[in-house]
């Protein structure tokens, strides 16, 4: 702020948002991403409305804005779907799932070709992968556990790989769910056992007391 480059600024709330999404602090979150996107808009950078576009519908869903986010987003996805699409894939899924509507939050999903990960490299793993870890999720709301398993499995791998440690917890979550869906309580206690150490050792390092809690 102090140089006035206003897309710097942009992308400084942008992480920041990330971060408070992370951390749970979907007030906090909201705040600095709404900021994001109206700066987005105001220096014309249509790459950084999308990306503030897609965290901020995740900071209404989280604050139960279903109708705010569905406001935020096209009706329909672009043809053809091109790789920084996948933001707003990711949204527009994300919402499916929060409306309760896996059948067309996997149709959206199974939309792009998901399958080739050499790409896939530090923070685009994360770019990526959260696409495929609401797949998993939407696939075990189906009761397609067996599939599920595989994309949470192979994204767990994928992370470790490229040292992505960000959104561990939410995949080990979903693993619980999906082992509790299957009626495996060891292997849904275990998952459920990694997340909690990892959402533990993320507040550890937070030093606001109000957000650790």
């Amino acid at each position: 702020r102090s140089i006035d480059h206003r897309l710097w600024e942009t992308w400084a709330h942008a992480i920041l948002g990330l971060i408070y999404l992370e951390l749970l602090a979907a007030g906090d979150a909201y705040h600095h991403l709404q900021r994001s996107r109206t700066m987005a808009e105001e220096v014309g950078s249509s790459f950084m409305v999308m990306v503030a576009t897609n965290l901020l519908v995740s900071a209404c869903i989280l604050q139960d804005r279903h109708a705010e986010a569905a406001k935020l987003l096209p009706d329909r996805l672009p043809e053809p779907v091109s790789v920084m699409d996948y933001m707003l894939l990711n949204a527009i899924g994300e919402l499916a799932m929060a409306q309760a509507d896996p059948s067309r939050a996997l149709q959206l999903f199974d939309h792009v070709d998901l399958s080739d990960r050499s790409s896939w490299l530090g923070a685009m793993a994360y770019h990526f992968g959260r696409i495929l870890q609401l797949r998993g999720e939407t696939l075990t709301r189906l009761d397609r556990l067996a599939e599920a398993e595989a994309d949470l499995q192979s994204l767990l791998r994928r992370y470790q790989d490229q040292g992505v440690q960000m959104g561990w917890w939410r995949i080990h979550l979903g693993l619980g769910k999906l082992y509790q869906a299957a009626d495996d309580p060891k292997r849904a206690g275990a998952a459920f056992g990694a997340a909690l150490a990892q959402v533990e050792e993320l507040a550890a390092s937070v030093g606001d007391d109000n957000l650790r809690e």
